[in-house]
C-alpha cells in the first residue's frame, strides 16, 4: 500500500482519512493504475 507518502508527518506510517481523500483526488490516475496493476 501508500501509506508512506508525507514523511513529514506525525504518523508518516497512518494517513488520515481526510488526506488519503485529498491524495486521491489529486491523484486518480497514478492510484488507478496502481490499483488495476495490483487487481491483476
Amino acid at each position: 500500500m501508500w501509506m508512506h507518502i508525507d514523511q513529514s508527518s506525525d504518523s508518516p506510517v497512518f494517513v488520515s482519512e481526510k488526506y488519503t481523500k485529498e491524495f486521491l483526488e489529486t491523484n486518480k490516475n497514478f492510484v488507478f493504475n496502481v490499483t488495476e496493476n495490483n487487481g491483476n
